[in-house]
Formats: structure tokens, sequence, C-alpha cells
């Protein structure tokens, strides 16, 4: 708040125009603080003012408070209905004999209205939840708009300039937009300076933004703003919107135990009857059934919406935020329906795995924005030509993946060609990227796999189909890129070769030749599948090598705790990932130095990064060698002769 505003408000405060509470009124609320304040005193207190006493008891024996027997003296009024009641029923007069007179120049009608609407409100509604006390309640909605009175009268036609027009849930920025300030602070800080109870207090302060008040106090300054939308919704004309925020925020902030909208019918009963015993005309009753049919109706459309957003909700947590496709975690509940319904249920589906052929090179060339650009087109096109015959997914980097359910090997190849065709036609517009091009052209390698390309019993579980599919991308890329190939139906004898050679059931690895040493055992963690083939691939022609591949952080730690409880050898070397699933090769290397039974086992970290600062950090964590993917494919032959010296010769062997 600035210097100005504060200067304002203390003159809304230390107006001369503006009355204060009766003095019975400042006693009683004296009294009721102390905790130990009898019946007898409090009676005692109120019955000095004859006619205000008088008032009270004519209250409590009304139909708002449907006692079943008269109470003829503020002792058993107490006794029946507590202190509070009968506190918040002495505060409520006192306010209206106060203010009577006050800003009699403007017409208070509809602020008065309102008052005793949102007192009702809050007391009906008050009784039904357990969150707060409905007497406070009673005395917030009476109190909420003092503040604005206060305004009033302080700064006159001013004021009710700035309003002129305004809704009444507009009032509070139209005030701020004015004065720098709103009703609800200068009324509570008048609601503190008459003492008012402090969950009072915080309940007229922040009425207008209730789920910003301190959390001892929030329900109340939520029924507060309840109340004083169900008063406005009970006004005549009023738009049917406004039902529909009151239904929302009331089940938002109080659940199911909201009692809206069967609420209407005793508020506008009761209203009236408030009205009438404060003095106070305001107007006729509503059509609380009319009310009550119109808040059912829109009930039901706003659980409608809600059901709406929440499902929109839920798709965006499986959404990618790059390219729209589904995400990985989709993906791998989608496999897992899938697959469970073609292993129980006969249910045939295909899968479809692609990556940009070349996409490397866009990014060095053009940069990450032009790559986004082709990986945001990949996934637009191949959604549009996919239509409701599967679901597309982002797997990872410039992988995608297409789950068609019910679909058989031949038809799934169709829609594959399909795809392909229409990202080699289809232009890229990266005209508005800084980069030397206006539009792109790619193309993709996809690879396919269906239950019906082989031994159905192959297929125990969705990884054997990722493997198959992803395979048959590497054997696309093989043939010439931009190419379909379908896992069990290639095209020709290498095709076949390359792409069975590592995924079939392995023979026994032959016996080492005399003199070439010892077996080798190796653990290989690598969660890219194409990789681990490929690594295996050219290990495994080695003789003597065996290797053990594990796609996660935990099945590798598992088999560390296995080699510790001497149910498992330990390997001869190590080769990890920098990034799998389930932690980071960093972590890994730790758990393996820090293990007695592979504390010496060498470790070879082979990674896509080429960061200096990350080949630092293994060499610190005491890994014995750090090769990048790309150097592994250009020197294979090098760094396998390498990696099988460290398994035989331990970390005392060097690395090429």
């Amino acid at each position: 708040m600035s210097g100005q505003n504060a200067v304002n408000i203390e003159q809304v405060l230390a107006s001369s125009r503006l009355p204060t509470l009766p003095a019975v009124a400042m006693e009683v609320l004296e009294l009721t603080s102390n905790p130990g304040v009898g019946m007898a005193e409090m009676a005692k207190v109120v019955r000095r003012d004859p006619a205000l006493s008088a008032r009270v008891l004519k209250t409590i024996n009304s139909s708002f408070y449907g006692l079943s027997s008269p109470c003829g003296s503020i002792e058993r009024a107490m006794a029946y209905l507590g202190l509070n009641t009968v506190k918040s029923l002495v505060l409520g007069f006192s306010l209206m004999e106060s203010f009577k007179g006050v800003g009699e120049e403007h017409d208070l009608t509809s602020h008065w209205r309102r008052a005793l609407y949102s007192a009702t409100s809050a007391k009906i509604i008050g009784n039904k939840l357990a969150q707060v006390d409905s007497d406070e309640a009673f005395t917030a909605g009476l109190f909420q708009d003092i503040g604005a009175i206060a305004c009033l009268v302080t700064f006159q036609n001013k004021y009710a300039a700035a309003l002129d027009g305004v809704s009444h849930d507009k009032h509070a920025k139209a005030e701020r937009d004015m004065f720098g300030f709103d009703h609800a602070e200068v009324g509570g800080l008048l609601a503190e300076k008459w003492k008012l109870p402090p969950v009072v207090v915080e309940a007229v302060r922040w009425h207008h933004h209730p789920e910003k008040a301190p959390n001892d106090h929030r329900p109340a300054a939520c029924l507060a703003a309840l109340s004083t939308m169900c008063a406005e919704a009970m006004r005549d004309g009023v738009p049917g919107g406004e039902l529909g925020a009151l239904i929302s925020d009331g089940r938002r902030w109080f659940g199911k135990a909201a009692p809206l909208p069967d609420a209407f019918e005793e508020i506008a009963e009761q209203a009236p009857v408030l009205a009438k015993l404060f003095g106070q005309r305001v107007g006729p009753a509503p059509d609380a059934q009319g009310l009550m049919d119109r808040a059912r109706e829109q009930s039901f459309e706003h659980q409608l919406t809600l059901e709406r957003e929440k499902a929109q909700m839920a798709e965006e947590v499986y959404r990618d935020g790059l390219t729209g496709a589904f995400n990985r975690k989709k993906f791998d509940e989608e496999m897992a329906t899938h697959t469970d319904a073609w292993k129980n249920e006969g249910h045939p589906m295909a899968l479809l795995f692609f990556d940009a052929d070349k996409f490397k090179s866009v990014n060095d060339t053009h940069g990450h924005a032009a790559g986004d650009a082709v990986l945001v087109e990949l996934s637009r096109v191949t959604r549009e030509t996919v239509g409701k015959s599967g679901m597309v997914f982002r797997y990872g980097g410039e992988e995608f993946a297409i789950i068609l359910p019910n679909y058989e090997r031949e038809d799934a190849e169709a829609i594959a060609e399909r795809v392909r065709a229409a990202i080699e036609t289809n232009e890229v517009d990266v005209s508005n990227i800084d980069c030397e091009v206006d539009t792109l052209r790619v193309t993709v390698s996809i690879g396919v796999s269906a239950t019906g390309c082989g031994d159905p019993e192959r297929i125990d579980g969705p990884d054997r189909l990722v493997q198959e599919a992803d395979r048959a991308v590497y054997v696309a890329k093989e043939s010439g890129r931009n190419a379909v190939r379908v896992w069990g139906h290639l095209r020709n004898a290498d095709d076949v070769a390359d792409a069975t050679k590592d995924l079939e059931t392995p023979e026994a690895p032959p016996e080492p030749k005399a003199g070439s040493g010892e077996s080798v055992s190796v653990w290989l963690i690598e969660d890219d599948a194409l990789a681990a083939v490929l690594i295996r691939t050219m290990l495994r022609q080695r003789r003597g090598v065996e290797v053990e591949w594990f796609r996660t952080f935990e099945g590798l730690t598992k088999a560390i705790a296995e080699t510790m409880g001497g149910t498992r050898p330990a390997p001869s070397v190590v080769l990890t990932d920098h990034m799998l699933d389930g932690g980071t090769g960093v972590a890994l290397l730790n758990v393996v130095r820090n293990t007695n039974a592979t504390r010496d086992v060498p470790v070879v970290v082979i990674t896509a990064s080429e960061e200096s600062s990350i080949r630092e950090e293994y060499e610190r964590a005491g890994a014995d060698a750090f090769v990048t993917k790309e150097r592994l494919a250009r020197e294979m032959n090098k760094w396998v002769t390498a990696i099988v010296e460290y398994g035989q010769q331990g970390r005392t062997a060097a690395a090429a």
C-alpha cells in the first residue's frame, strides 16, 4: 500500500461522519473475548438497553430461529442458543442503529438488502457446515460490506460515481482503480477498530479474495463470499452466470457439504423475516423455486463442464508438450493394455516405429528451432494420416511410435507406407525461424511389427514388439532410408540376417580358443534397444564373450545385490550409458565402486553426450574409459577389442 493510499484509508477511518458502535455492543464484545464470562454477566449488560433486549428476544422467538417454545428472557435465550447467537444479534442491531441516517442522501436499499440476505445465507448454510460457526458467519454477512458505507460517507458523490453502473462483483476492482484500495480493506480495519472477533475481521477483509485469507479463517471468508453471491443471485434480473459461479465456488470450497441449491428456498423465506425484524425493506421475495430449477440445471451443466475439463487435464498429462503427440508414459500404458488384450482375448495389434532420417543434420545445419519445427510437423502429418486408426506417440527425441489396435500385419504396413509418403511429400515451413531456407523436406524410416509377424508364442510382453519394430527401423535405414520394413516379412536375405541376428534365442557362446584367456562377462546397461542390440551383437562376435543386457538402473542394482549374496558371479566389465531409466551412469558407477563384490570391475561409459564436463564427472567418479556413441560406431572394432581386454585384464588394461 502506498503512502497516498494509507492517508486515504486513514481519512475514511477518521471521518467525523462515521458512527461508532454503541456502548452496549462494545461491552458485549469485551465480555465475550473473555472465555470465563458467565451468562448472568452478559445478560446484565444486554438488559441495560431495554429496547435492544426486546429486539433480541423478539428475533430469537421468530421463525428465523424456529424455537419449539417461546423464550422469555435473555438468560434463557443464551441457554437455548448460546452466547454467540445473542452476541451476533446485539452486534447486528447495534450496527443498524449506529448507521441509521448515515448516507441518507444516497439510496442504501440495495446495500442493506444484500447485507440481510448475506447474513441469512451465511447462517443457513453455516448451520450445515462443520468448518464454521454459523453465528460468526451471520455477523460477517452483516458487516462484510460496511467498508463501502464508510467510503460513501467519506467521499460522497466521488465514490458513488466510481461505482455507477458497476456490478457488485466488480466493485472492489473499481475502488482500487479509483482510490488505490477497496471497501474490503476498509471494512477489515473498521472491524479491527471495533474489536470484532478475529474470524469476523478476516472474513470481512478477504470476502472478495477468500482463498488468500489466513488458513485458520479461510472457511469463514469463503462462506462470507458465498453468502454475498447468494444475495446477488436472489436479486431480480440477475444474470444466470452468477448461479454457475456460486455453485462452482461452493463445491470447490466446501465440497458436497455445501447445501446448494437446496438452501435457496429457506433463504428466500427467512431473509424477509430478518429484514422486518431489523426494520429494513428488502422488496418482494425472489422466486425460490425458479431459482432452484435454474441452479440445478446449471449444476448439471457445470458437472458436465468439470468432467470435460477433468478429461482434458488427464489427456494433457499424457501429451508431449512440443509435438502434441501422446508421450512415453502413455505409450507404455497402452502397449501393456493391448499386449494383454492380445494374450488374453486374441485381439491383434501392430506397432510402428520411425524417426527422421539424418535428423542430426537438421539441428546442426539449421538450428534446434528448425529441428523442433520438423518434429511438430512430423507429429501433425502422422496424426492426420493415421486418424482414428491408432494412436501416435513421441517415444523420445526424434523417435515416434504408432499403436494400431486390432490391425493385422498387411494393413499396418499399408498405413506405414501412407505415413512415409505423406511425410516425404510434405514441406516443413521454417520461414519464421532464423535459418537460410523457408522450407525443409524430411523423410522417415519406419519399422513395423505385429502380433501376426511370427510365432505368437514369441510375444511374452510389450518389449518384444518394441524390439522388433525398433530393429526393423534399423534395417530400413540400412537399406537406404525413406523406407518401410516389416519384422518377419523383410524384403531380402540380408535384411533378414541383420534383423534376426540378435533377437532370436542365442546359441551358447563358443568356447574361447586356447591361449585366448578366460571368458569375459559383460554387463550392458542401456535403455535404447537399438543401441543395445548393436553393441551386444559386436561384442558377442568375439569368442568367449557373454553379454547380459539390463534396460534399467534398477535391474543392474538387483544384479549387484545378487552378486553380493553369492547367487550371481560378478561381471568382468560393466558398460553403461549416461542417461538411464531410473538414474544416471554416475549414480550407477558409485554403486559399482562402493560394493565390495564389484569394486575392481572396470566400467566403460558409452554415451551420446560429447560434453567435457560430463566426461570429467565420470573420471572423478572412477570410470575406466569414456567413449561417445558416434566414436564407438566409427571405431567399433577398436573399442570392442579394448572392452574385451578390460574384461580379461581388469582395471589395468589400457583403453585404445
